[in-house]
Protein backbone atom coordinates (compact mmCIF):
# COMPACT_ATOMS: atom_id res chain seq x y z
CA UNK A 1 0.00 0.00 0.00
CA UNK A 2 2.83 2.38 0.89
CA UNK A 3 4.57 1.64 -2.39
CA UNK A 4 1.31 2.22 -4.24
CA UNK A 5 0.79 5.62 -2.57
CA UNK A 6 4.36 6.68 -3.36
CA UNK A 7 3.90 5.70 -6.99
CA UNK A 8 0.55 7.49 -7.13
CA UNK A 9 2.06 10.65 -5.65
CA UNK A 10 4.92 10.56 -8.14
CA UNK A 11 2.49 10.08 -11.03
CA UNK A 12 0.30 12.93 -9.78
CA UNK A 13 3.25 15.30 -9.64
CA UNK A 14 4.18 14.30 -13.17
CA UNK A 15 0.65 14.98 -14.38
CA UNK A 16 0.61 18.41 -12.70
CA UNK A 17 3.92 19.38 -14.30
CA UNK A 18 2.64 18.20 -17.69
CA UNK A 19 -0.57 20.21 -17.25
CA UNK A 20 1.40 23.36 -16.47
CA UNK A 21 3.64 22.73 -19.46
CA UNK A 22 0.57 22.79 -21.70
CA UNK A 23 -0.48 26.18 -20.35
CA UNK A 24 -3.32 25.06 -18.07
CA UNK A 25 -2.81 26.75 -14.69
CA UNK A 26 -2.65 24.75 -11.48
CA UNK A 27 -3.80 26.73 -8.44
CA UNK A 28 -0.65 27.72 -6.56
CA UNK A 29 -0.65 28.00 -2.78
CA UNK A 30 -1.47 31.55 -1.66
CA UNK A 31 1.61 33.64 -0.91
CA UNK A 32 2.38 37.20 0.06
CA UNK A 33 3.18 39.42 -2.93
CA UNK A 34 3.87 43.12 -3.43
CA UNK A 35 2.05 45.89 -5.25
CA UNK A 36 4.08 49.01 -6.01
CA UNK A 37 2.86 52.58 -6.58
CA UNK A 38 5.71 54.91 -7.49
CA UNK A 39 5.08 58.46 -6.20
CA UNK A 40 8.37 60.16 -7.10
CA UNK A 41 11.99 59.38 -7.90
CA UNK A 42 12.64 58.71 -4.23
CA UNK A 43 9.34 57.44 -2.80
CA UNK A 44 6.77 54.71 -3.36
CA UNK A 45 3.87 53.05 -1.58
CA UNK A 46 4.53 49.34 -1.14
CA UNK A 47 1.49 47.16 -0.41
CA UNK A 48 1.79 43.53 0.65
CA UNK A 49 -1.23 41.34 0.00
CA UNK A 50 -2.15 37.72 -0.59
CA UNK A 51 -1.76 36.39 -4.12
CA UNK A 52 -5.27 34.92 -4.08
CA UNK A 53 -6.80 38.15 -2.65
CA UNK A 54 -9.03 36.10 -0.31
CA UNK A 55 -6.76 34.58 2.36
CA UNK A 56 -7.65 36.30 5.63
CA UNK A 57 -4.43 35.88 7.65
CA UNK A 58 -3.30 39.38 8.71
CA UNK A 59 -0.05 40.77 7.28
CA UNK A 60 2.14 43.30 9.09
CA UNK A 61 5.12 45.02 7.48
CA UNK A 62 7.90 45.23 10.05
CA UNK A 63 10.81 46.87 8.24
CA UNK A 64 12.62 47.18 4.91
CA UNK A 65 16.06 47.66 3.45
CA UNK A 66 17.70 48.66 0.18
CA UNK A 67 20.37 46.40 -1.28
CA UNK A 68 23.42 47.02 -3.43
CA UNK A 69 21.65 45.48 -6.43
CA UNK A 70 19.05 48.28 -6.43
CA UNK A 71 16.43 46.08 -4.82
CA UNK A 72 14.01 46.92 -2.02
CA UNK A 73 13.47 44.04 0.40
CA UNK A 74 10.31 44.36 2.51
CA UNK A 75 9.99 42.23 5.66
CA UNK A 76 6.67 41.10 7.14
CA UNK A 77 5.12 38.83 9.74
CA UNK A 78 1.82 36.94 9.78
CA UNK A 79 -0.18 37.40 12.95
CA UNK A 80 -2.79 35.18 14.61
CA UNK A 81 -4.98 38.07 15.64
CA UNK A 82 -7.51 40.43 14.14
CA UNK A 83 -6.17 42.64 11.40
CA UNK A 84 -6.14 43.31 7.67
CA UNK A 85 -5.00 40.69 5.18
CA UNK A 86 -2.78 43.38 3.65
CA UNK A 87 -0.44 46.13 4.83
CA UNK A 88 1.23 49.07 3.12
CA UNK A 89 3.93 51.63 3.82
CA UNK A 90 5.20 54.82 2.26
CA UNK A 91 8.91 54.12 1.70
CA UNK A 92 11.35 56.84 0.72
CA UNK A 93 15.09 57.32 0.52
CA UNK A 94 17.13 60.36 -0.56
CA UNK A 95 19.61 58.41 -2.71
CA UNK A 96 17.86 55.26 -3.94
CA UNK A 97 15.70 55.85 -6.99
CA UNK A 98 12.31 54.31 -7.79
CA UNK A 99 11.11 52.26 -9.59
CA UNK A 100 13.20 49.24 -8.63
CA UNK A 101 12.98 45.52 -7.98
CA UNK A 102 10.94 44.57 -4.89
CA UNK A 103 11.30 41.32 -2.92
CA UNK A 104 9.17 40.32 0.08
CA UNK A 105 10.59 38.33 2.99
CA UNK A 106 8.93 36.66 5.96
CA UNK A 107 10.95 37.55 9.06
CA UNK A 108 11.03 33.99 10.34
CA UNK A 109 11.01 31.91 7.16
CA UNK A 110 13.03 34.02 4.74
CA UNK A 111 12.24 34.70 1.09
CA UNK A 112 10.09 32.46 -1.03
CA UNK A 113 12.36 31.01 -3.69
CA UNK A 114 12.25 28.98 -6.89
CA UNK A 115 14.32 25.80 -6.69
CA UNK A 116 16.23 26.26 -9.96
CA UNK A 117 16.78 30.04 -9.71
CA UNK A 118 19.70 31.12 -7.54
CA UNK A 119 21.48 34.41 -6.74
CA UNK A 120 24.25 34.97 -9.23
CA UNK A 121 22.29 33.72 -12.23
CA UNK A 122 22.04 36.33 -14.97
CA UNK A 123 18.27 36.73 -14.78
CA UNK A 124 17.84 36.03 -11.05
CA UNK A 125 16.77 39.57 -10.09
CA UNK A 126 14.30 39.95 -12.96
CA UNK A 127 12.66 36.57 -12.40
CA UNK A 128 12.37 37.05 -8.64
CA UNK A 129 11.05 40.59 -9.09
CA UNK A 130 8.10 39.25 -11.10
CA UNK A 131 7.71 36.27 -8.75
CA UNK A 132 7.46 38.49 -5.68
CA UNK A 133 4.90 40.67 -7.47
CA UNK A 134 2.73 37.65 -8.29
CA UNK A 135 3.11 38.05 -12.06
CA UNK A 136 4.81 34.68 -12.58
CA UNK A 137 4.72 31.39 -10.68
CA UNK A 138 6.79 28.26 -10.56
CA UNK A 139 5.75 24.77 -11.58
CA UNK A 140 4.15 22.45 -8.98
CA UNK A 141 7.55 20.88 -8.27
CA UNK A 142 8.96 24.26 -7.19
CA UNK A 143 11.06 24.92 -10.31
CA UNK A 144 10.77 27.84 -12.72
CA UNK A 145 12.34 26.23 -15.81
CA UNK A 146 13.65 29.48 -17.33
CA UNK A 147 14.39 27.98 -20.75
CA UNK A 148 10.86 26.65 -21.33
CA UNK A 149 8.96 28.36 -24.17
CA UNK A 150 5.93 30.51 -23.35
CA UNK A 151 2.51 30.14 -24.93
CA UNK A 152 0.59 33.07 -26.36
CA UNK A 153 -2.06 32.56 -23.65
CA UNK A 154 0.52 32.57 -20.85
CA UNK A 155 2.16 35.75 -22.13
CA UNK A 156 -1.24 37.45 -22.34
CA UNK A 157 -1.67 36.94 -18.60
CA UNK A 158 1.90 38.08 -17.80
CA UNK A 159 1.48 41.24 -19.88
CA UNK A 160 -1.92 42.16 -18.47
CA UNK A 161 -0.67 41.83 -14.89
CA UNK A 162 2.46 43.87 -15.64
CA UNK A 163 0.43 46.64 -17.29
CA UNK A 164 -2.10 46.66 -14.47
CA UNK A 165 -5.12 46.58 -16.76
CA UNK A 166 -8.50 45.82 -15.20
CA UNK A 167 -9.57 42.35 -16.28
CA UNK A 168 -12.62 42.39 -18.56
CA UNK A 169 -14.61 39.26 -17.75
CA UNK A 170 -17.67 40.15 -19.85
CA UNK A 171 -16.41 40.52 -23.43
CA UNK A 172 -17.21 37.31 -25.34
CA UNK A 173 -14.48 35.64 -27.34
CA UNK A 174 -14.33 36.31 -31.06
CA UNK A 175 -11.66 33.64 -31.59
CA UNK A 176 -12.82 30.15 -32.54
CA UNK A 177 -10.06 28.54 -30.45
CA UNK A 178 -10.70 30.64 -27.32
CA UNK A 179 -13.86 29.32 -25.70
CA UNK A 180 -15.86 31.03 -22.97
CA UNK A 181 -14.64 28.57 -20.33
CA UNK A 182 -10.90 28.72 -21.11
CA UNK A 183 -8.89 30.11 -18.18
CA UNK A 184 -7.17 32.61 -20.46
CA UNK A 185 -10.25 34.02 -22.25
CA UNK A 186 -10.53 37.17 -20.13
CA UNK A 187 -6.82 37.93 -20.45
CA UNK A 188 -6.83 37.47 -24.21
CA UNK A 189 -10.02 39.42 -24.82
CA UNK A 190 -9.02 42.30 -22.53
CA UNK A 191 -5.87 42.80 -24.58
CA UNK A 192 -7.57 42.15 -27.92
CA UNK A 193 -10.19 44.81 -27.15
CA UNK A 194 -7.36 47.31 -26.64
CA UNK A 195 -5.74 46.39 -29.95
CA UNK A 196 -2.62 45.07 -28.22
CA UNK A 197 -2.82 41.46 -29.40
CA UNK A 198 -4.21 40.04 -32.60
CA UNK A 199 -5.11 36.67 -33.99
CA UNK A 200 -3.56 34.83 -36.90
CA UNK A 201 -6.47 35.29 -39.28
CA UNK A 202 -9.68 33.33 -39.78
CA UNK A 203 -10.64 34.03 -36.14
CA UNK A 204 -7.72 31.94 -34.86
CA UNK A 205 -5.66 33.11 -31.86
CA UNK A 206 -3.54 29.98 -31.34
CA UNK A 207 -3.40 30.29 -27.52
CA UNK A 208 -1.19 27.21 -27.06
CA UNK A 209 1.23 28.25 -29.79
CA UNK A 210 4.60 29.44 -28.54
CA UNK A 211 5.10 33.19 -28.67
CA UNK A 212 8.11 34.36 -30.67
CA UNK A 213 10.57 37.12 -29.85
CA UNK A 214 9.13 39.26 -32.65
CA UNK A 215 5.55 38.81 -31.43
CA UNK A 216 6.54 39.56 -27.83
CA UNK A 217 8.44 42.74 -28.73
CA UNK A 218 5.55 43.92 -30.91
CA UNK A 219 3.15 43.54 -27.98
CA UNK A 220 5.54 45.36 -25.63
CA UNK A 221 5.90 48.23 -28.12
CA UNK A 222 2.12 48.55 -28.38
CA UNK A 223 1.61 48.49 -24.61
CA UNK A 224 4.34 50.56 -22.94
CA UNK A 225 6.06 53.88 -23.34
CA UNK A 226 9.10 54.36 -21.11
CA UNK A 227 10.85 57.59 -20.22
CA UNK A 228 14.25 56.21 -21.22
CA UNK A 229 14.74 56.77 -24.95
CA UNK A 230 17.48 57.51 -27.48
CA UNK A 231 19.13 54.10 -27.63
CA UNK A 232 19.79 53.76 -31.37
CA UNK A 233 20.45 50.38 -33.01
CA UNK A 234 23.79 50.37 -34.79
CA UNK A 235 23.43 47.21 -36.88
CA UNK A 236 21.63 46.27 -40.08
CA UNK A 237 18.45 44.20 -40.00
CA UNK A 238 17.18 41.50 -42.29
CA UNK A 239 13.71 42.18 -43.63
CA UNK A 240 11.02 41.20 -41.09
CA UNK A 241 7.53 42.52 -40.31
CA UNK A 242 8.48 43.20 -36.66
CA UNK A 243 11.56 45.37 -37.32
CA UNK A 244 9.87 48.69 -36.49
CA UNK A 245 8.64 47.33 -33.16
CA UNK A 246 12.09 45.91 -32.40
CA UNK A 247 13.74 49.28 -33.05
CA UNK A 248 11.15 50.96 -30.83
CA UNK A 249 11.77 48.75 -27.80
CA UNK A 250 15.54 49.05 -28.32
CA UNK A 251 15.14 52.83 -28.34
CA UNK A 252 13.16 52.58 -25.09
CA UNK A 253 15.90 50.55 -23.42
CA UNK A 254 13.76 47.43 -23.02
CA UNK A 255 15.92 45.35 -25.35
CA UNK A 256 19.62 45.74 -24.58
CA UNK A 257 22.93 44.72 -26.24
CA UNK A 258 23.50 41.79 -23.86
CA UNK A 259 20.28 40.08 -25.00
CA UNK A 260 21.01 37.06 -27.18
CA UNK A 261 18.55 38.17 -29.86
CA UNK A 262 19.91 41.76 -30.02
CA UNK A 263 22.50 41.19 -32.74
CA UNK A 264 21.63 39.49 -34.90
CA UNK A 265 17.96 40.11 -34.28
CA UNK A 266 16.21 36.72 -34.27
CA UNK A 267 12.48 37.51 -34.34
CA UNK A 268 11.26 33.99 -35.10
CA UNK A 269 13.03 32.42 -32.12
CA UNK A 270 10.66 31.15 -29.42
CA UNK A 271 10.59 33.40 -26.36
CA UNK A 272 11.54 31.63 -23.13
CA UNK A 273 10.20 32.17 -19.63
CA UNK A 274 13.47 33.91 -18.83
CA UNK A 275 13.16 36.23 -21.87
CA UNK A 276 9.66 37.25 -20.80
CA UNK A 277 10.65 37.82 -17.18
CA UNK A 278 13.68 39.94 -18.08
CA UNK A 279 11.74 42.23 -20.42
CA UNK A 280 8.70 42.65 -18.18
CA UNK A 281 10.95 43.34 -15.19
CA UNK A 282 12.73 46.04 -17.20
CA UNK A 283 9.37 47.70 -17.77
CA UNK A 284 8.68 47.71 -14.03
CA UNK A 285 12.16 49.02 -13.27
CA UNK A 286 11.61 52.11 -15.43
CA UNK A 287 9.15 54.96 -15.27
CA UNK A 288 6.58 54.12 -17.92
CA UNK A 289 3.05 54.65 -19.13
CA UNK A 290 0.63 52.24 -20.75
CA UNK A 291 -0.41 53.50 -24.14
CA UNK A 292 -3.80 51.88 -24.77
Amino acid sequence: MILFMKAFKKSLIGILVMVMAWGIPVMAAPRVISEVQVLSDHSAVIKLTWSDQVTKTPITITTWRFTESHTLEVFYILENKEGENWDERLISHPTYTFPMKVFVTHEGRGQLQLADIEPGQKAYGAIMNLYHRGIINGYPDGNFRPMNPVTRAEFSKMLLMTAGYALDTTTPSNFSDVSQDHWFRSFVMTLAARGIIEGKGNHIFDPQGHITIGQMLTILSRTFRTYETNNPYAYSLSNHWSNAYFLDVVNQGLVQPQDLYYNPYTPDKKATREDCAVLLSRVLEQLHDVTR
